[in-house]
């Protein structure tokens, strides 16, 4: 079983699923700014359009997020596993299972649950670098790393 590659493919739809919302909550709300009209009350007029403005950028910054984790999965398919716990990384740990490559949750792969998780996460920060059979302590459980695919 390949858990890495229906990993990469889950969040691969996870970001996919996650543009087209983005795109389409922004294109209504560009729609809504287009057909906002002027009212005698200028104030609010001038306050909605910057309210939807506020609303497109805030989305915007939210959508070039998730393209470049699209970018970032679409490296990790060429990358080759390490031995080391990095970017890419499937972990088995005595406590959860884990892909470190971009916060997607929690991802279903023929009965096994896996958590997708970003580098940054603390989780993953404690999992860098370490080997098989290594182990640690996260928020007062002990985890112990039984395999790095």
């Amino acid at each position: 079983m390949n858990y890495r590659s229906h990993l990469i493919t889950s969040c691969k739809e996870f970001t996919l699923s996650k543009i087209a919302f983005l795109q389409n909550e922004i294109e209504a709300l560009e729609n809504s700014l287009q057909t906002e009209t002027k009212s005698s009350a200028g104030d609010k007029y001038e306050t909605s359009r910057e309210m939807l403005t506020a609303e497109i950028n805030k989305l915007g910054n939210q959508l070039i997020h998730y393209r470049k984790y699209q970018s970032l999965l679409q490296q990790l398919e060429n990358r080759t596993p390490s031995q080391k716990i990095g970017l890419g990384s499937v972990v088995i740990t005595n406590q959860f299972n884990y892909f470190i490559a971009i916060p997607a949750g929690k991802i279903a792969v023929e009965g096994n649950t896996f958590y997708a998780i970003g580098l940054q996460s603390p989780i993953a920060q404690n999992l860098l670098g370490k080997t098989e059979k290594e182990s640690f302590t996260f928020k007062g459980n002990s985890y112990t790393v039984l395999e790095v695919l």
